[in-house]
């Protein structure tokens, strides 16, 4: 029996693992910053602990996970977000008797830091939107002639520390050069550090779901979108398990392999029209709908604890497709958002199949991703906290 700190605890995915591992007897506990959490309302959450907020004050987070480690004899802890991830491995001179499966903090920096990462895809000839790397802001004025409109601004990497505070990056589009200028101009952080700009590539977005054993694959995933919140493309809400793309796995074999990758990833992609998956990022941790996969028949979450015990990991890992995951309250924000469109966006009668859809709540080889009955708390947690911040 382990005891298992889980970082991160208001993300869907610090739910789904409590659940999978509380449900093999090991000893759960739950971190977050807020008074109580989504994972810590679950009934296999031994003890929640609410901490200092990681974005104020990373170093003091540290210390304070360090003393819970030592005060509950943790043997395994297992961060959810990039912050915590990236925060955890830099300091895993600090946590050397505790299993973190997850790579080394060199492998994930080359992961996450994209201006890296599509250098790397580039030098192993993986498809990926034509870039230009700016290192510096004095790079611009002979790096950004003659680009054919729209692109994508993309930041090396999705947070950056700024005397000692955690900030946001964020994507964003140009559609002139005035635009692109302007936006570099406004942006703290396209200032200070590194990014890209990309041509726009139409297409869908796919993702690929893999765990890894010191740069060996043992198991992949993959779902299609059915629903998403913005309805245009963001947070998937309705979700079904779909076989692995066989390019989009040996890309990802590629990629990870030459990294040395060790854990749980996911691989980006946007797919053109002519069927060309370009590489759009690598996130190094668990994913929003990680529910999915153990439904389906991947327990990713158990593969992370054989991994942090050095236990032996299954082979020729199989999963069932058709499988879907809804998360009702995600999908109730899709619904929200399609019938406050503008109906030349979406029509009338669009909206109207929307309704249609949301209310079918009774569908075969559906699972809910949160409001469980065996496990109620999370949801009645979750519910509160969506009409509190809706009023």
């Amino acid at each position: 029996m382990s005891n298992i700190l889980i970082l991160d605890g208001n993300q869907r995915s610090a739910l789904a693992t409590t659940r999978s591992l509380g449900k093999k007897d090991c000893i759960i506990y739950v971190v977050d910053s807020t008074p109580q959490s989504l994972a810590g309302c679950s009934k296999y959450c031994t003890k929640y602990i609410q901490s200092i907020n990681i974005l104020t004050n990373p170093r003091q987070f540290t210390e304070e996970i360090k003393d819970i480690a030592t005060k509950f004899d943790i043997n395994i802890i297992l961060p959810m977000t990039d912050i915590s991830t990236a925060t955890i491995l830099k300091q895993r001179e600090q946590f050397a008797n505790i299993g973190i499966p997850a790579p080394s903090y060199e492998s994930y920096n080359q992961a996450s830091n994209k201006n890296y990462l599509f250098k790397l895809a580039i030098s192993l000839g993986i498809p990926v939107p034509k870039t230009i790397f700016i290192d510096h802001i004095n790079e611009i004025e002979h790096k950004l002639n003659d680009l054919t409109y729209p692109v994508v601004i993309k930041p090396s990497k999705s947070r950056v520390l700024i005397n000692n505070h955690w900030i946001s990056t964020q994507v964003s589009y140009a559609y002139s050069h005035d635009d692109l200028q302007h936006q570099i101009q406004d942006s703290q952080w396209l200032q200070s550090f590194p990014f890209m700009v990309q041509e726009y590539i139409q297409g869908d977005g796919h993702g690929t779901f893999t765990f890894y054993e010191r740069g060996r694959p043992i198991a992949f995933f993959a779902h299609k979108r059915l629903r998403e919140k913005p309805p245009s493309g963001g947070v998937s809400v309705l979700r079904e398990s779909t076989p692995v793309n066989p390019l989009m796995q040996e890309i990802s074999k590629k990629l990870l392999g030459h990294i040395g990758w060790h854990g749980a990833a996911m691989i980006e992609f946007i797919v053109s029209n002519d069927g060309t998956p370009y590489l759009i990022e690598i996130n190094g941790r668990f994913w929003g709908s990680l529910q999915l996969s153990i439904d389906a028949g991947i327990d990713f979450p158990h593969l992370a604890y054989l991994l942090a015990t050095n236990k032996p990991l299954p082979t020729n890992i199989n999963y069932r497709p058709h499988i879907r995951s809804r998360w009702l309250l995600g999908d109730l924000d899709h619904l929200y958002l399609t019938l406050k469109s503008d109906n030349k966006k979406i029509s009338l009668p669009e909206k109207f199949s929307a309704v249609i859809e949301f209310m079918k709540f009774y569908q075969k080889n559906t699972h809910y991703e949160v409001n469980r009955l065996n496990d109620i708390k999370p949801f009645i947690y979750e519910l509160k906290n969506y009409f509190k911040t809706s009023a």
